[in-house]
């Protein structure tokens, strides 16, 4: 859309229709000593306070600079969201991150103090040292049958399950650190004691 005072052209995508992401450019009409313009990126990065905040820089010669500066100013925000700057993390150091920085406020504390249990007792010994580009379908499905012949009822499996697939669906997006979550196709071990429990955990997606 043209207009007397620039141009604003929207790239948005939506990200498995459960998370939205729109870097809008604007064209920007400068009046100095001399008649300019320049493009400029903007994005929502989250809320504070309950109002809704924006990342916003301009300068950019083209419509395509702005364009590829906004989308790594979004990555990083991202990544900086979770402080993760690495792409090359264990799952247990992620999980940790994800707890703090995701999590943490959001759930009650008795919640968090069953999530770290389960993290500390069910994945940390086991799969803890794995990097997340080296979760495998087979690796996580040999891991909760190990858990299955040490006892656990099916209840808690299904709890250490969702809670791992909850934290892998962060690692997909935002956090873009994976291509696909490894659990997601990954079943509860049939044979597994069935006992009355409640369980708090569901895999989200």
């Amino acid at each position: 859309m043209l207009t007397n005072n620039g141009a604003i052209t929207s790239h948005c995508s939506s990200v498995k229709s459960v998370s939205y992401f729109c870097l809008i450019i604007h064209l920007l009409y400068h009046f100095f000593a001399l008649n300019t313009r320049s493009y400029s990126y903007i994005f929502e990065a989250g809320k504070v306070g309950g109002k809704r905040k924006v990342v916003e820089k301009v300068g950019f010669p083209t419509k395509l600079a702005a364009y590829k500066a906004g989308v790594e100013a979004y990555t990083d925000w991202l990544h900086d969201n979770i402080e993760i700057t690495s792409e090359s993390i264990t799952l247990a150091d992620f999980m940790t991150q994800w707890f703090d920085n995701v999590l943490a406020g959001n759930i009650k504390a008795s919640t968090m103090q069953t999530y770290k249990s389960l993290f500390g007792k069910q994945i940390v010994p086991y799969m803890g040292e794995i990097k997340l580009q080296e979760l495998t379908p087979a690796k996580l499905d040999d891991w909760l049958r190990k858990l299955q012949r040490k006892g656990l009822a099916k209840g808690t499996l299904a709890d250490i399950h969702g809670l791992t697939h909850n934290a892998l669906n962060y690692a997909v997006y935002p956090a873009q650190l994976i291509q696909a979550n490894p659990i997601a196709a990954v079943k509860i071990p049939k044979g597994a004691p069935r006992r009355s429990c409640c369980c708090i955990i569901r895999a989200c997606g």
